[in-house]
């Protein structure tokens, strides 16, 4: 998989979902070599769907960035206990007859993955999905970052483990588990090449997500140290007046 993460958003559209933007999106990724998306780190619209479907596209969707501790005071945690189940099941069922979905994933970077609560969360969640999608043959996955051995419990579950930036655990890991498959649910841009010959040269290894196919609007300027170093020469090392998160390795699409 040559994937590249997609966050919410249509660039100076904002986040409303418009079909021709939706469509624009997955075709200027698609001409840009790309042959799966990651939809970090919520749902997409049905034209989305529709767009990968039509245009040839492997789509990895994603449900969570949380489960019951979060991110932020008002974030999905708030409602998760009360909503994930019919949450999930409104992905799963909208989308489980398009040919474009190889892969659900049930959260991203979960804070409570080393915990007895999160490790039990990974295993119901993931039960549920292949409920709701049985026989289908997709994977569920989940996005860990920094993978380490206290990864092993949270990771069990999953059918396919999603690394985010831990390249340096897949040969080891291998050894640990030969049985695991793993694929890189986020990298950044500047280590592509990398990523993907890891991912040429490991026979587990699914591919690699970058980290962001295309650049959006939030976490402003997070990329910024990656070209400039620790501070910025126009900002000094803060957010404003950044707009979007420089991070994406096609900030024009």
């Amino acid at each position: 998989m040559y994937g590249g993460c997609v966050h919410h958003d249509n660039g100076p559209l904002g986040s409303r979902t418009l079909d021709r933007a939706e469509w624009r999106r997955v075709a200027s990724l698609k001409s840009n070599g790309y042959n799966a998306i990651r939809t970090s780190h919520n749902p997409v619209s049905p034209a989305f769907i529709d767009a990968c479907d039509r245009l040839g596209m492997l789509v990895m969707e994603e449900a969570f960035d949380c489960w019951e501790e979060g991110k932020n005071t008002d974030d999905y945690h708030v409602v998760f206990d009360a909503w994930w189940q019919r949450d999930m099941t409104s992905m799963v069922l909208r989308d489980q007859n398009r040919p474009s979905i190889v892969m659900w994933s049930i959260g991203n970077e979960i804070p409570m993955r080393r915990t007895p609560a999160g490790v039990n969360l990974s295993h119901v969640l993931t039960d549920y999905v292949h409920q709701l999608d049985p026989g289908s043959g997709r994977a569920v996955t989940s996005a860990y970052p920094m993978v380490g051995n206290d990864a092993d419990a949270f990771l069990a579950p999953l059918d396919v483990a999603g690394y985010n930036y831990s390249p340096d655990r897949y040969a080891l890991d291998h050894e640990r588990f030969p049985a695991r498959v793993i694929v890189g649910t986020e990298s950044f841009p500047a280590s592509s090449y990398e990523m993907w010959s890891l991912a040429w040269q490991y026979s587990w290894v699914l591919g690699d997500f970058i980290w962001t196919s295309i650049d959006y609007i939030g976490e402003s300027a997070i990329g910024h140290s990656t070209v400039s170093g620790d501070v910025d020469y126009l900002t000094g090392g803060e957010p404003f007046a950044w707009h979007i998160s420089f991070c994406g390795s096609s900030p024009s699409v």
